[in-house]
């Protein structure tokens, strides 16, 4: 029988190896245009995913690949959270990922804080999918000073609906069967790193520290507020920056894996090796965006599971 499913007409094969030339041929045009061929290319150009088993997981959390910037998915059942969009120009591959998963609309959508590498494409996909809160720390009395994209994206969440609500530590939420927490920003910094929302989502037995791109002020802060911070997988803060992902929160954390969030080249250095070996030196796997791409994780409440699009070099 099987090989009886093998045998083609020569009609047929030299049909499907023309459609097949034509469309490596239009795919390389469309994925790149600049003279070199990608296969991931292809499925991005044509919005192609296979979909992965973590993906299929009860919950899964995407470590989506947006070069240096952070940009975290989470679906648990039919309901899901955006958690930051990277750069400008990130924002059709997001939208792109975001109906890959079946999302039509956003429950949460969290801006960790105002910096372009963390909201650059937040309105773009704020515009797409309407969610029904809109999510940031209260920068109001900082020395931060509005930029034109940072304002852009209130007026985008405005209009689009969003109920407007505060990223304040000590304020839990349900995002289905999952329950995710602020520890911060617990008051106010002059560095606007240190008014990153800092996330601890947790699913059954498994839990997720989501550090923004806060830095050793916050961290301490955030220790000695006492909240429970052991994970199974902590979003490294700031891009693995040796002004973050200090020994004392990787001590309290003790994750088994470590995502850093970065792209490559960049002109700050990330991640910074000391950052990558505090995390070695207590067991944890560090993967990196610029190595894996797109990262994900799922869970049933009990295992977890990852997959990544590369494997790490």
């Amino acid at each position: 029988m099987k090989a009886k499913r093998c045998i083609r007409s020569r009609t047929g094969m030299f049909a499907a190896a023309f459609f097949a030339v034509v469309f490596v041929i239009f795919s390389w045009i469309l994925a790149n245009g600049n003279g070199r061929f990608s296969w991931d290319g292809v499925f991005e150009a044509f919005g192609l995913r296979t979909t992965s088993q973590a993906a299929k997981m009860p919950l899964s959390v995407h470590f989506i690949d947006v070069g240096q910037g952070d940009c975290v998915i989470v679906k648990c059942g039919d309901n899901s959270m955006l958690i930051d969009t990277g750069k400008q120009g990130n924002g059709q591959k997001i939208i792109r990922y975001l109906r890959n998963l079946n999302i039509n609309k956003i429950d949460y959508a969290v801006a960790t804080h105002p910096d372009s590498d963390h909201i650059g494409s937040m309105s773009e996909v704020i515009k797409t999918f309407h969610p029904s809160v809109f999510m940031m720390p209260d920068i109001r009395g900082g020395e931060y000073a509005a930029t034109d994209l940072f304002l852009g994206l209130l007026e985008s969440a405005e209009q689009s609906g969003a109920k407007s609500d505060y990223a304040q530590a000590g304020k839990s939420y349900m995002l289905g069967s999952a329950v995710f927490t602020f520890l911060a920003p617990l008051r106010s910094y002059a560095d606007i790193n240190n008014m990153s929302a800092v996330i601890r989502l947790t699913y059954g037995e498994t839990t997720f520290l989501l550090m923004g791109d806060a830095e050793t002020q916050e961290e301490y802060d955030i220790l000695r507020s006492g909240v429970p911070l052991k994970c199974d997988v902590i979003k490294a803060g700031h891009h693995g920056s040796r002004s973050s992902s200090s020994e004392e929160l990787i001590r309290a954390s003790m994750p088994s894996y470590a995502v850093i969030s970065v792209g490559t080249p960049n002109d700050y250095g990330h991640p910074h090796r000391e950052v990558v070996e505090r995390f070695e030196e207590i067991g944890c796997e560090v993967l990196r965006t610029d190595y894996c791409s797109t990262i994900v994780f799922g869970s049933d409440g009990k295992t977890l599971i990852l997959d990544m699009k590369n494997s790490a070099k």
